[in-house]
Formats: C-alpha cells, sequence, structure tokens
C-alpha cells in the first residue's frame, strides 16, 4: 500500500491480512508504522481539543476579541518555533 507523507513522498508498506480482525481500523493501523504515527498525532490533537472545550478560563479569555487575538498569535509563535526545530 502506497501512504503520501507531509512533504509528498510517497511510502510503501505492506499490509497482511490474515483473519476478520485484520480488516478492521485497529489491525491495520497496528501493521503499519506511518498509521500509527497518524493515529497518535489524531490522539493527541483529540486530547487537545477536549482540553480545550472544557477549559472554562480559556473560553471565558477567547470570548474577548483582544484576548483571542493574543492567544491565537502566541499558538502561531509556537507553530513556527516548532517547525523551525524541525527543520
Amino acid at each position: 500500500m502506497e501512504f503520501e507523507e507531509e512533504n509528498g513522498a510517497l511510502r510503501k508498506e505492506e499490509l497482511k491480512f490474515h483473519s476478520l480482525l485484520d480488516f478492521k481500523k485497529e489491525g491495520i493501523v497496528n501493521q503499519s508504522d506511518f498509521l500509527t504515527n497518524l493515529q497518535s498525532q489524531q490522539d493527541a490533537c483529540n486530547s487537545i481539543i477536549k482540553k480545550l472545550k472544557t477549559n472554562k478560563i480559556l473560553k471565558t479569555a477567547l470570548q474577548n476579541p483582544e484576548s483571542k487575538k493574543n492567544f491565537v498569535e502566541a499558538l502561531q509563535a509556537l507553530i513556527n518555533e516548532i517547525d523551525r526545530a524541525k527543520s
């Protein structure tokens, strides 16, 4: 099977199906390093989203346009720092 990475590169992995359980999401993900990594990223994002949705202080801050702007700028700065660290 071919997967396309973030940078556009193609990555080939072989998946094997020995039983019906191998056709389930977990069976497929467990066979692939690429999909395992993707699943970990999705789980981390879902965790952050859940925390953000239940954070009352953050909700209050985001209702104020100036606070929201500052928060978005801080997040963008963190993203830029992570991107620079990857390079």
